[in-house]
């Protein structure tokens, strides 16, 4: 089944099947039966195939909560509809004094695990005070009963789905705003689909202010956020979906995030779960701003203009957020009708109406008609209406044809008229165009020049790492073939395995896939990341960096994450030279995280006719998360700011050309052997002079050289035994700036906590580098 889903076609199948699946189930509700199928047509056919589970009540909504409650007592699961959440409050002591309340004063012994359906919202014109209200602030009042509201289709069949399963007594408020959205529409296998209760929903990332609404509001939040999103600024909008128990944890992390919260839903200000909302975060965390958008102490009108002024709306919530993030806005308004022309706009049925179609258009441009003539006849979602002149006058231009279809509020005709009464119903909100601008901080005297020496300590919390998919044993990568075999190798380089990239992967996706594993591993999510740091010598392209493709492709369909995001080209030293990067970063910005990659697949440039390079090279990609937070994990050491240097050397002593040059990577070993093992010496004997400390206080030495012949002369200058010296060149050979963090996966898990790390890098183009970890 290939179809595609409103909410309220959603809605239907989920309920159908869950009719099927459980002859238990049963609705009960007023013209919930066939041929009307609810007022919104929500259970139209159910009635017909379920005859003895789908029943009609009288208009009494005291009566069908009741009964209801009396079969879920007994052991039935019933579904009580209530036409409008507007008429809750005539049956709400069943709900607070029975429905919530009998589990706990039963102590357990009863259950009343009911579900109570009501379409709530306003946002169409001619609904008024009592078909209008949402609710959700008096029942999330109301303890051991579950509120929810979603503003998708997938959400509203997977919440259905969700409180099927839980067996706790819920009510499910749908937005009647939303119902026919064909934006947000989801698959057919609806049976399938599941929302964890208490769970938000990020439906776009941003990290400079975020957006907290349910049901309704839903459109306007993302509205205002494409609209921010112009002038540069990225919202993050939360779909709370679930009123109680709401997601705190959600909210809270994103404000910390973002510094700035702003809720907006349809309920009434004084006591609404914004004010809840608000309340919670702000004893989390009371630096947060945290403002409101919502309804008026008031009653919701007829008037559709009046209801937008009353309403929380694009506009009222597009101008709070730009004075929380100190942006002037002004208003390009839409251009009026010209003196002596009305609009008249596509109109539906009913307020849950999408669009309409023209059956009829009986007028022709220069036709002069009459207040109250036939313009056109339509055919809406529920039913076919005319449409007639608002004044007298001559038709001026025809915008639409017999057959088209027409979003309501779409112009369908102007009629010149000299009537002083023009009537332009309103059917959507239309403040005009935004202007906005951001307001410059005045200049200040800058401070002196800081130190590097950070605010807060630096720690590593978890490495994760990704290698090419074909593993290479020597006899493999030989094939009998050439003058060296697989002792040779491993005598004169101390190798044995490698990885290489194989079909569809590249430097790439091998980066994306580290970073992605970390992020689970983490809990976090990209726009949590302040900077990413990418250390490759084999990136697919120089522009884009690697460090923004990989971003480029973490990065959410909605919304747009910012950050520092740049490559570090150091070769076997690349991640000292990114762990430097990240330390200086985060000196000045210890609340941010900083994602660290490496990155290198050298297998496509070795030179198959020298056996002596071909065997050194492999492919592989890690990440490290770098914060000034001691977050679990399995590496956990504290970070030491690296000590980095380079010389200048011919650049065929190490050569690595560009990926896709065709040419190979070449190398003199004697050269590269000589100032290895002297360069290597002397970063680590700095880094460990900056720490304070001596060699010989390290409880481990991680070198980085692809050729355990450069290793051993190392450990043997400095005087090193040889458990202190941690070697893994055999498992993998040389994964270029992936050598000291692959390594470190392997140590640090077993290392006891507060042995102190030296690492030391040797790399192509003659850069080194060194740093001490400690473990913690």
């Amino acid at each position: 089944d290939n179809r595609e889903l409103s909410m309220l076609e959603a809605m239907r199948e989920t309920l159908k099947a869950r009719l099927s699946k459980d002859p238990k189930t049963t609705l009960l509700g007023q013209d919930i039966e066939d041929p009307k199928g609810d007022v919104f047509g929500l259970t139209r056919g159910l009635s017909k195939t379920f005859p003895e589970q789908v029943n009609n009540a009288a208009l009494a909504a005291s009566t069908i909560l009741g009964v209801s409650t009396g079969q879920a007592l007994a052991g039935d699961h019933p579904i009580a509809f209530m036409q409008f959440s507007d008429f809750m409050p005539v049956a709400y002591n069943l709900i607070l004094s029975e429905i919530g309340a009998m589990h706990w004063r039963t102590n357990g012994q009863w259950e009343s695990p009911m579900l109570i359906m009501s379409i709530s919202g306003a946002y169409r014109p001619g609904l008024g005070p009592y078909h209008a209200q949402t609710m959700e602030a008096i029942c999330a009042h109301i303890p051991g009963v579950d509120v929810f509201m979603p503003s998708t289709a997938a959400d509203a069949a997977g919440l259905l789905n969700a409180i099927a399963e839980s067996g706790r007594p819920s009510i499910f408020l749908f937005p009647k705003s939303l119902i026919n959205d064909r934006s947000n529409t989801t698959s057919a296998d609806v049976e399938k689909q599941y929302v964890p209760i208490g769970k938000a929903r990020i439906a776009r990332t941003g990290q400079d202010i975020t957006l907290v609404g349910w049901g309704g509001t839903m459109p306007i939040c993302e509205r205002t956020a494409e609209a921010l999103a112009e002038t540069g600024i990225n919202a993050e909008i939360i779909d709370l979906r679930t009123i109680f128990p709401w997601d705190e944890q959600t909210v809270l992390a994103s404000a910390k995030k973002t510094g700035k919260l702003i809720i907006v839903h349809e309920d009434n200000q004084t006591c609404g779960m914004g004010a809840e909302i608000a309340a919670a975060i702000t004893e989390k965390d009371n630096s947060i701003k945290i403002a409101r958008v919502t309804r008026p102490d008031t009653y919701i009108p007829y008037d559709f203009a009046c209801q937008i002024e009353v309403l929380p709306s694009f506009k009222r919530t597009l101008e709070k957020c730009c004075t929380m993030l100190d942006v002037d806005i002004h208003w390009n308004k839409p251009v009026e009708d010209e003196a002596g022309t009305v609009t008249v706009k596509a109109i539906g049925s009913s307020p849950s109406d999408e669009t309409i179609t023209i059956t009829a258009l009986p007028v022709s441009e220069g036709d002069t008609i009459a207040e109250g003539d036939l313009l056109a006849s339509v055919e809406a979602d529920k039913a076919t209406m005319d449409i007639t002149a608002p004044v007298g006058g001559t038709i001026a231009e025809l915008l639409a044809e017999e057959g088209d279809t027409l979003t309501v509020g779409t112009p369908l005709l102007k009629i010149a008229s000299d009537e002083a009464a023009q009537l332009k119903p309103l059917t959507k909100e239309d403040p005009g165009t935004p202007i906005m601008e951001k307001r410059r901080v005045a200049e200040v005297a800058l401070p002196k020049a800081q130190s590097l020496k950070p605010k807060a300590s630096i720690f590593i919390s978890n490495i994760t790492t990704v290698f090419g998919s074909r593993h290479l044993t020597n006899d493999e990568l030989l094939q009998g073939h050439g003058e060296w075999d697989s002792d040779a190798i491993r005598k004169r380089t101390g190798i044995e395995n490698r990885y290489w990239i194989d079909g569809e992967e590249n430097v790439l996706s091998l980066a994306v896939q580290a970073a992605r594993d970390l992020l689970e591993k983490e809990n976090l999510h990209i726009s949590d990341i302040g900077a990413i740091i990418c250390s490759t010598g084999t990136p697919l392209a120089m522009t884009p960096s690697l460090a923004c493709s990989i971003l480029h492709e973490l990065s959410p369909e909605k919304g747009e994450v910012l950050m520092q995001a740049h490559d570090v080209n150091a070769a076997c030293s690349g991640y000292m030279y990114a762990l430097q990067s990240a330390f200086d970063f985060l000196t000045n910005a210890p609340e941010k995280k900083v994602l660290v990659i490496t990155a290198e697949t050298l297998s496509p440039m070795v030179n198959h006719d020298d056996q002596k390079t071909m065997a050194l090279f492999g492919d592989a990609a890690t990440a490290s998360l770098v914060s000034c937070e001691q977050r679990p994990g399995k590496i956990g050491v504290k970070l030491s700011r690296p000590f980095l240097s380079a010389t200048g050397v011919d650049e065929k002593v190490l050569y690595v050309p560009n990926m896709g040059s065709g040419e190979v990577i070449e190398m003199e070993g004697l050269t590269v052997f000589k100032l290895a093992v002297r360069k290597m010496i002397d970063m680590l004997d700095n880094a460990c002079k900056e720490r304070g400390i001596t060699v010989d206080d390290l409880d481990m030495i991680v070198p980085h050289q692809a050729n355990e012949r450069i290793i051993e002369a190392i450990r043997k200058t400095i005087k090193c035994p040889p458990e202190k010296m941690f070697n893994h060149i055999r498992k993998y050979g040389n994964t270029s700036s992936n050598t000291i963090p692959i390594a470190l996966t392997e140590l640090i898990p077993e290392t006891p906590s507060g042995n102190l790390v030296g690492l030391t890098a040797f790399g192509g183009g003659f850069t080194f580098g060194a740093a001490v970890v400690e473990k913690v």
